[in-house]
């Protein structure tokens, strides 16, 4: 699976019948490119979110395993703040 598709699919899931997300960010970096180092990818996904923006970032040889891990991890964080939220 490509990595926007991957990204598409985790946001529409995340986004799916709520409204306080309004827009994300995706970046991927490999800070070790060029240094002749082995490629550490860094994964940062931000969620612009209603009250508070959602961050994670992620870093892994596998550029896939990182964007899989720091979206799994938005998801988890905006999950969280949705029961904290509906229980108050």
């Amino acid at each position: 699976m490509k990595l926007y598709t991957l990204t598409e699919q985790k946001m529409d899931k995340i986004m799916k019948g709520h409204h306080d997300v309004t827009s994300a960010m995706v970046d991927i970096t490999d800070p070790a490119k060029g240094e002749g180092l082995p490629s550490m990818y860094q994964v940062n996904v931000t969620l612009y979110a209603r009250p508070n923006n959602i961050a994670a970032i992620k870093k892994n040889d596998d550029v896939k395993a990182a964007l899989r891990d720091s979206l799994d991890a938005v998801e988890r964080q905006i999950r969280e703040k949705r029961e904290r939220l509906r229980d108050h």
